[in-house]
């Protein structure tokens, strides 16, 4: 798991200038290691430059030296993307990833990170944005400095921290970061969770409140299909006809689907259509546990009730035909790891 954006250092534009750049810390929580993220972004406006035929980061050189610069990546026309030679014996596994947007409207990017890189890293670095500016070649620029310490390296790992700060705060240094790392995570998974439902078609689906991490989607229209399609219309957001293991999910479902009315047939993903009076979940191909069957039931009328729906009104579990053009359907959708 790798948490990318806790800013280290950044340089934000100013009135004359719209290059961008920003040091980050990318932690990778399993094995405990922080590496560098150096981010160059030009915002194309049309003021500093007419077009932009390159963007470039520069890394102080000797390591710590604010005097000179080497070039360490670039990205040019068409998207070509280099690097100094050398860089990945000498420095590990160092990437490289960027897009050129010579006239806008979008900004260019580019961004290098360094992944298992053990040795020290650049003191400073720079970003630049190489153009045309009234039909003159132009450059402009922006410097990070003292983003890393010296001698510090690019990547640090539980022993390269021990060695420098001493056992006890590599220990502090750890668990901070880790919290940290959660809470980006925490936040990431609640950004995620707002854009996911306001893709939802709210005229053709009701939608529940969160229960351990999944939400419960009800279509408004009742649907005459097999249940590989019903299925099929909760895959396409992102889950599956429902599954009930236990009461309480069962009771909160319950209390959903009345809660909206509008029908009394609702249908789950449990079916025995592959073993006669075996009922085992579509998705999952799970057994599905004793619940609360009404009276009587699963009777297969008929024989041909195969699958698996609850009832309002008398509450509880009931068998019906997969076909059945009065039953709604409902979705599981999983919101979090």
């Amino acid at each position: 798991m790798v948490i990318y954006g806790t800013t280290v250092k950044a340089v934000e534009p100013d009135a004359s200038s719209n290059v961008v750049i920003d040091v980050s810390q990318a932690v990778e929580i399993n094995s405990q290691i922080s590496c560098l993220l150096v981010n160059c972004t030009f915002y194309y406006n049309g003021s500093d430059l007419d077009n932009v035929t390159s963007l470039s980061l520069y890394g102080s050189s000797p390591y710590g030296n604010m005097k000179s610069f080497d070039k360490l990546a670039f990205v040019e026309d068409k998207n070509s993307i280099g690097r100094r030679n050398g860089m990945d014996k000498a420095e590990g596994d160092v990437s490289a990833t960027g897009k050129l947007n010579s006239q806008g409207p979008d900004e260019s990017a580019l961004v290098l990170s360094w992944n298992k890189a053990t040795n020290f890293c650049p003191n400073a670095f720079k970003c630049v944005a190489e153009g045309i500016k009234n039909k003159k070649s132009l450059s402009i620029s922006s410097t990070i400095a003292e983003a890393v310490p010296d001698g510090r390296a690019c990547c640090w790992n539980r022993d390269s921290v021990n060695s420098v700060l001493g056992r006890s705060a590599a220990t502090m240094y750890f668990r901070e970061v880790q919290a940290l790392s959660k809470n980006l995570l925490n936040l990431q998974d609640k950004i995620e969770h707002v854009h996911f439902l306001s893709t939802i078609d709210r005229a053709q689906f009701d939608v529940s409140g969160e229960y351990e991490g999944r939400i419960y989607l009800i279509n408004r229209q009742t649907m005459q299909s097999n249940i590989g399609k019903k299925n099929k219309v909760c895959t396409a957001k992102g889950g599956y006809l429902v599954e009930f293991y236990n009461q309480k999910e069962f009771d909160f479902v319950y209390k959903f689907a009345k809660a909206i009315g509008g029908g009394e047939h609702f249908m789950s993903g449990g079916n025995d259509l592959d073993n006669e009076g075996v009922f085992t979940y579509f998705h999952s191909k799970k057994p599905v546990p004793y619940l609360k069957w009404l009276s009587g039931q699963p009777d297969d009328y008929r024989g041909k009730e195969d699958c698996m729906s609850f009832r309002l009104d008398p509450y509880g579990l009931n068998d019906l035909e997969c076909h059945d053009k009065s039953v709604r359907l409902i979705c599981e959708i999983p919101i979090a790891c």
